[in-house]
């Protein structure tokens, strides 16, 4: 990945008083934390037991950084579900959800009102159902409910840790999914990465400034190669988009071989794009060529940048690009200046919204 003269742009991504100055809320602190809460929050979850239950399907309900976790839930234990598993972001909930249904209802504050009318929904259809929150109107209204809690006072972004383990060890513990023996794998390679990626690495050894200064000023196209990977795509674009303040694009191969590939058949570009390729060793012999052809059609209408995931064990290698994508959000959001931790438009919307009383 190159980026020749990056360390003599402006703002120089090098400047620890740049980096301080912008981030306020201080986001790249609790970032870098993410193998010391993977840690905390299996220990938070301990050997805790459910009732047996066999579900006919999964729904987890959530929206934003709630949400995501069960992306990648799905995208990690896709391969040895033997039933659907599906992310809800809506007040609804379709015909199909009934007391067969595990229903996780996902809320980091316990607030959120899209959360709180598909959990009441889903306890209506006598759904069996397990609470995530750090408080709120969820924890309120649980009752008998699984209330697994989640400490409180960080952004939702940023607590993905605390609510992806439980989510998954939950699972695990129902006997839905085998219990996984690759954790340690991914904490250890998180603390590597964590060096790596530092503010305190310079820029000519750290990709994920390097990535930051060459997508400074460009729409960001991040195309996912692998279903491992589907999770982690959705996952660099919300992050671009609440740290950084910055749109960012996502699709996935091969899907967009059927489509989005016509769109670069114009010599006249609507946008300045940078094509962003997540890839990884598990993808299919297939996609592998469909990348090759690609980037034959289009390399000399757009930038193309590849990262790659890194480790051994599926879960080593979903966080590896999740960690890089966190921080290279975190670098654009000092590259354009804005608090990577603020999010007004979000809280606007709810302010407005809560003045009208819900149905």
């Amino acid at each position: 990945m190159s980026c020749e003269f990056c360390s003599h742009q402006t703002p120089s991504l090098d400047d620890l008083g740049v980096i301080t100055k912008v981030d306020k809320g201080d986001m790249f602190s609790l970032t870098q934390k993410m193998p010391e809460d993977i840690e905390q929050a299996l220990s938070d979850f301990g050997t805790r037991t459910f009732s047996r239950f066999s579900p006919v399907n999964i729904v987890i309900a959530g929206m934003g950084g709630s949400a995501i976790s069960g992306d990648i839930a799905n995208s990690l234990l896709r391969d040895e579900l033997s039933i659907p598993l599906i992310v809800m972001r809506d007040y609804n909930l379709p015909s199909f959800i009934k007391r067969t249904t595990l229903f996780f209802a996902v809320s980091y504050s316990g607030n959120t009102e899209e959360t709180l009318s598909a959990y009441n929904e889903a306890k209506a259809k006598n759904a069996r159902c397990v609470v995530i929150s750090s408080g709120g109107k969820l924890k309120e209204i649980a009752g008998d409910d699984v209330y697994i809690s989640l400490p409180s006072g960080m952004p939702p972004r940023a607590a993905f840790p605390f609510i992806f383990v439980p989510l998954v060890r939950s699972l695990e513990a129902m006997e839905i999914v085998k219990k996984r023996n690759d954790w340690q794998e991914a904490i250890e390679l998180l603390r590597e990465l964590r060096e790596e990626y530092s503010p305190l690495t310079p820029t000519p050894e750290n990709n994920a400034k390097k990535l930051a200064y060459s997508l400074k000023g460009k729409l960001p196209l991040i195309y996912a190669s692998s279903p491992l990977l589907y999770g982690v795509a959705l996952r660099w674009k919300t992050q671009i988009n609440e740290n950084a303040k910055a749109h960012a694009y996502v699709d996935y191969f091969p899907e967009l071989h059927h489509n989005e590939i016509m769109a670069w058949e114009r010599n006249d570009k609507v946008a300045n794009f940078a094509v962003v390729l997540l890839r990884d060793k598990g993808e299919n012999d297939r996609i592998k060529k469909r990348i090759e052809i690609t980037k034959e059609l289009i390399g000399d209408k757009t930038e193309i940048y590849e990262v790659w995931t890194r480790g051994e064990g599926k879960l080593a290698r979903i966080f590896s690009l999740i960690y890089f994508g966190d921080m290279l959000s975190l670098y654009l959001a000092v590259l354009y200046g804005v608090d990577p931790q603020e999010i007004d438009f979000i809280n606007h919307i709810k302010n407005k919204l809560g003045k009208f009383p819900t149905s």
